[in-house]
């Protein structure tokens, strides 16, 4: 389920024309807002912060709560499945596409 909600991820930042990427272990996985993966803290470190606090402000206008800060990690747990993650993913598109125009 992590891989299927990280393709959604990926997919609703592309169709809002945002620069964001995700690193996944397993279950665990941080969605970036930078091009390019983060290999490194200082990768991550340079990921766009003013742009992940207008998206995490847009995603809990419409419900969804994840960790306030993009060097924290989301968690697929059993108690999520595909049709709560493709809502999420929903929502995080609308979010993404928000944020991206409110930095315009």
């Amino acid at each position: 389920l992590a891989g299927h909600l990280e393709n959604a991820l990926l997919a609703a930042a592309r169709r809002a024309s945002c620069p964001a990427t995700v690193t996944r272990v397993g279950s665990m996985l941080t969605l970036f807002m930078t091009a390019e993966q983060p290999s490194s803290f200082a990768g991550a470190a340079a990921s766009d912060t003013a742009l992940f606090g207008r998206f995490h402000r847009a995603l809990l206008n419409r419900g969804v709560m994840v960790p306030p800060s993009q060097f924290e990690a989301w968690f697929v747990s059993a108690a999520h499945d595909e049709e709560t993650l493709d809502l999420t993913a929903h929502a995080v598109h609308e979010a993404l596409r928000e944020a991206v125009e409110a930095g315009m």
